[in-house]
């Protein structure tokens, strides 16, 4: 089975993005900013911040003026931390290792180990902050087009 990027998995990269453009600010993000800053109607969004915050990847503060924080620098998480922390952990794991009986299987199967690094590899490659400082260039570009 190949690895699926879920809406979960969606949902946690857009609520990240939303704190990493609130990075440094002293203020907090509450769930309902972040939902409209990314036009989010999810309403399971406060237990993907839980799971979040269970990673180590944010950090919260109760009350009515508390919110969401990122918990380290948005160039020190990978879009693959947040695909460990969100997704299960099956999913995480290369295909099963059992052993082919065939020759041809042998070769399928190391395909599909190879499909597994090369995805893991893109994931370990990207960080938050790139994700932001992208986005940030796109809308740029949309912009100059309306």
């Amino acid at each position: 089975m190949p690895m699926q990027l879920t809406n979960k998995f969606r949902h946690s990269i857009l609520a990240l993005l939303a704190l990493t453009k609130n990075h440094g600010n002293s203020e907090p993000l509450q769930t309902h900013e972040i939902e409209a800053l990314q036009g989010l109607a999810n309403r399971n969004l406060e237990s993907l911040l839980t799971t979040l915050k269970r990673g180590g990847l944010v950090k919260s503060i109760r009350g009515s003026q508390g919110g969401y924080f990122l918990a380290r620098e948005p160039e020190d998480i990978t879009i693959l931390d947040v695909f460990s922390c969100i997704e299960e952990l099956d999913t995480l794991v290369s295909p099963k290792s059992t052993l082919p009986e065939t020759i041809e299987k042998k070769l399928i199967q190391n395909i599909r180990i190879e499909t597994y690094q090369a995805a893991f590899g893109i994931l370990q490659k990207y960080t938050l902050s790139d994700l932001y400082h992208r986005q940030e260039k796109l809308k740029k570009v949309l912009m100059y087009y309306i």
